[in-house]
């Protein structure tokens, strides 16, 4: 695989997960046992890890890359590790959602708060080096770049690119 692949992938994961996790967040205060501010507190505390990288990979989406660089060959380990983290901290998340639907044997709101908070201290390490290595800065943005003016004299001329 390319890491331009791995960005489009981890991109989806990231975006359709931080919608699903708002989106179930918002569903456990009308149909769970959440009410008033601890469904607020939900979708709060579910999200700002995933909402980070979810900006940087929205930022992604929007620059509308017609043609994504495929970048260097990846290896597996690469691979697994970029999406494994992202799919792994949203599994959890909706885990204690679940957990917390279906009113398991004492797990409660509070209890869901502290696993939510755990949960987001463990993996927000791990996202923030994925964003960076994956949304950061661009590979070819150098590249892109048109060349700086040379100064000569008392004026700027610019320098054309040359094809």
């Amino acid at each position: 695989m390319y890491q331009g692949q791995i960005r489009v992938i981890v991109a989806i994961i990231i975006l359709g997960g931080h919608f699903l996790v708002f989106f179930f967040g918002l569903l456990l205060g009308v149909f769970g046992p959440l009410i008033g501010a601890d469904a607020v507190q939900t979708v709060l505390m579910a999200s700002p890890v995933l909402a980070v990288t979810a900006t940087a990979a929205l930022m992604f989406a929007l620059r509308g890359e017609v043609g994504i660089h495929r970048g260097r060959k990846v290896t597996g380990l690469f691979a697994f590790v970029t999406i494994f983290f992202p799919t792994a901290l949203i599994a959890c998340v909706f885990v204690v959602f679940y957990a917390l639907y279906v009113e398991l044997n004492g797990f409660g709101p509070e209890q869901m708060k502290i696993a939510l908070g755990g949960i987001e201290t463990f993996f927000g390490v791990f996202l923030g080096a994925i964003s960076d290595t994956l949304f950061g800065k661009r590979e070819s943005a150098a590249k892109d770049a048109p060349p700086p003016p040379i100064k000569r004299g008392r004026r700027q001329i610019e320098k054309s690119p040359t094809v």
